[in-house]
């Protein structure tokens, strides 16, 4: 059986752990999946310090060390011995809606991502999920694909709409004609 392990709280780890369940992954250890659910509050990051460290670089390097030797397909291609899910508060993506700092580590930790898949892979591949954590609804479909797909790394997948900032009576500046 498949191990996960999912970090962080609150009603998205509840639905990912249905979802991964669903899917026939055990929550054990030493796992071959992370899920790791960004919060918006203080560093962002789950503390839960029992389950291991929860910086996405030194929870890699843990994932890496602990599943010996890389992976191969079906075909004998190279494939990822480890996969990170990121599922980040879908607000963070838009500049004037969620905190500044949480905007921000939220930026960083994209760029992080894309850094790692290019570092990385192909034995670890990173990806996100941006969502409402506080009604994340039914995950399966997103992560069956998501962790499913071989060839999908360095992606984010936005669920729902992106929110908008509201302009607040602004006047939005109409276009300067140049020509």
């Amino acid at each position: 059986m498949r191990a996960a392990r999912v970090l962080g709280s609150g009603p998205a780890r509840s639905a990912v752990l249905s979802a991964l369940t669903d899917l026939g992954w055990a929550i054990d250890e030493p796992a071959r999946l992370a899920v790791v659910i960004v919060s918006g509050g203080g560093t962002g990051w789950p503390e839960t310090p029992a389950a291991g460290p929860t910086d996405p670089v030194l929870l890699a390097q843990e994932l890496l060390e602990a599943i010996p030797g890389p992976g191969r397909d079906a075909t004998g291609e190279i494939e990822a011995r480890v996969q990170i899910v990121l599922l980040i508060e879908r607000e963070h993506l838009v500049p004037g809606l969620g905190p500044a700092m949480a905007v921000v580590a939220t930026g960083a930790l994209l760029a992080w991502m894309r850094d790692a898949t290019v570092r990385l892979g192909p034995q670890l591949r990173v990806n996100a999920v941006a969502l409402d954590l506080a009604a994340p609804g039914d995950l399966r479909p997103v992560l069956r694909w998501m962790i499913g797909t071989g060839s999908v790394a360095g992606q984010m997948v936005t669920l729902g709409p992106l929110p908008r900032v509201p302009l607040h009576g602004r006047v939005v500046p109409k276009a300067i004609d140049l020509g």
